[in-house]
């Protein structure tokens, strides 16, 4: 808080990561995003282009290990992806919203970040 006076002048644009947790309810979840955008945008006052780089449907599951659980459908995070397009596009200086999805497995080496080799695309082009 005390630098961000001196910082705000001298930012040509402002880059935020929002996730949800809710797996269960698209609106909640579309909701849950946005609201973390206009929160981020009005508290900091920004008068710059926001990007939110990194946007994701998660859910943590508190646990002794610390692992982040990606259960969501592809369905599910598409619908939710299609809707915060929509809603972050009525939002005023929001540029882009850069979405991926995850998989983790401790016994397969499948930890990767793509919507490669999933449905996502499919459902997220067609609804």
């Amino acid at each position: 808080n005390q630098a961000w006076p001196i910082l705000r002048p001298l930012l040509d644009g402002f880059c935020m990561h929002a996730y949800t947790g809710i797996t269960g309810n698209v609106g909640q979840a579309i909701n849950d995003i946005v609201s973390q955008v206009k929160e981020l945008q009005a508290y900091l006052n920004l008068q710059v282009p926001l990007i939110v780089s990194e946007c994701s449907v998660n859910r943590y599951i508190a646990g002794g290990d610390g692992l982040i659980d990606r259960d969501a459908t592809d369905r599910f995070r598409a619908a939710v992806y299609r809707g915060v397009d929509t809603a972050l596009g009525q939002v005023p200086g929001v540029e882009a919203c850069v979405y991926y999805i995850s998989y983790w497995s401790e016994t397969q080496d499948i930890n990767k970040e793509s919507w490669l080799n999933t449905s996502l695309p499919t459902y997220y082009k067609n609804g």
